[in-house]
C-alpha cells in the first residue's frame, strides 16, 4: 500500500513538473516583440520573458513543496519502518512453549 502511495505521489509530481516545463519551453519559443533599435528596450523585453518563465517554475515548486501529500512520504516511511520492526519483534518474541 505504501509503495503504491509513494509511486502515485511521484507520478503526480512528475506530471505537474512536466506541465510546467512544457509551459516554460512554450513561452521561451514565443517570438520576441519586435526588438527596436533601442538596446535597453530589447534587454527589458528579454528580461521580462525570462522572469515570467522563472516565476512559473518557482510557483510550481512552492505548490509542490507545500503539498500535504508530498509531506506525508517521510512519515509513511517512518510508519513502515516501525510497523515492520514491531512485526519482527513479535515474530521473534513468541515463546517456544506456545508454538507447540
Amino acid at each position: 500500500i505504501s509503495l503504491g502511495f509513494a509511486c502515485a505521489v511521484s507520478a503526480m509530481v512528475l506530471q505537474k513538473c512536466g506541465q510546467t516545463i512544457a509551459e516554460v519551453d512554450a513561452s521561451r519559443e514565443l517570438p520576441e516583440a519586435n526588438p527596436s533599435s533601442d538596446p535597453e528596450e530589447a534587454f527589458r523585453a528579454a528580461l521580462e520573458k525570462q522572469l515570467l518563465a522563472g516565476s512559473k517554475a518557482i510557483i510550481m515548486y512552492d505548490s509542490l513543496s507545500g503539498s500535504t501529500v508530498l509531506r506525508l512520504l517521510p512519515v509513511l516511511s517512518l510508519f513502515d519502518f516501525v510497523w515492520q520492526a514491531n512485526g519482527l519483534m513479535l515474530l521473534f518474541d513468541t515463546p517456544g512453549s506456545s508454538c507447540g
